[in-house]
């Protein structure tokens, strides 16, 4: 369960019902559910980590998958 965003692996993959990774979906910030347990706009250094290190990685693992 999330509070509103969308659940992820550890690679930032979204993930569907049974929890495997949606091919191509990636999710950062405010957006990934499965890191927050709160609303988002409580915790603001918390939420631009997510952000920043979300968006980051989520790229990364990204980049990888079409090579």
């Amino acid at each position: 369960m999330t509070i509103g965003g969308i659940r992820t692996n550890d690679h930032l993959q979204a993930i569907d019902k049974e929890g495997m990774p949606i091919e191509g979906l990636f999710v950062a910030g405010a957006d990934n559910g499965t890191l927050m347990s709160a609303p988002y706009c409580d915790y603001e250094g918390y939420s631009l980590m997510c952000a920043y290190s979300g968006g980051r990685l989520a790229g990364k693992y990204a980049a990888a998958a079409i090579r």
